[in-house]
């Protein structure tokens, strides 16, 4: 993968900026393609690894000591270790006949439970997931269906706050479909 220049303190267990990194590793188990490589040698300098209690976890969530805990994701997640890749595809609210409801919250619902089958289906869960991108088509109905939303995170997702990132957009290949979300999940070897 290259040299990685490490700036002082990384990776040893020193304190910075009142956080403690612990474990940092930048040598990596899978291939990568050029521009995901470019990404991680760039990641380790500018953001901090929160230390947790458990010592072993292959995924850590991070977070700046001097960055405000957002609600609802993380800002990034370090994978450190050998495992399996999962990209899924974006899941839309449509039902297994293509109906889909007419209210967001319902079709957020469908696409998360659609995407937690996916997941079981690979050997994975929530848990594993360390990306999310959101493809909506109406901003105000997206505010208005916050609580239906959250409703649908916590039957599907439970306390898991991967990456996120919304888009709003003009529309969906399906003129029905108000959602569509995609998945990057990372299971550890065991």
């Amino acid at each position: 993968m290259g040299k990685v220049e490490r700036a002082g303190g990384i990776g040893d267990r020193t304190p910075i900026c009142n956080v403690q990194i612990c474990r940092c590793r930048f040598a990596l188990h899978f291939a990568v393609g050029e521009f995901v490589r470019s990404v991680l040698r760039v990641l380790p300098f500018m953001l901090l690894v929160v230390p947790d209690n458990e010592e072993n976890l292959p995924m850590r969530i991070l977070q700046p000591a001097e960055w405000s805990k957002p609600r609802g994701f993380s800002h990034g997640v370090a994978v450190d270790g050998p495992g399996r890749w999962i990209v899924l595809a974006g899941q839309t609210g449509g039902n297994e006949k293509g109906e889909y409801q007419p209210e967001m919250a319902a079709q957020v619902a469908v696409a998360l439970r659609r995407i937690i089958t996916l997941l079981a289906e690979a050997g994975a869960g929530p848990e594993h997931i360390v990306r999310l991108t959101w493809y909506l088509t109406s901003r105000g109905e997206y505010e208005a269906a916050g609580a239906g939303i959250g409703a649908a995170w916590r039957e599907t997702l439970g306390r898991n706050f991967p990456p996120s990132t919304l888009l709003y957009i003009e529309g969906l290949v399906d003129a029905s479909a108000k959602v569509e979300i995609e998945v990057t999940a990372f299971v550890p070897a065991a």
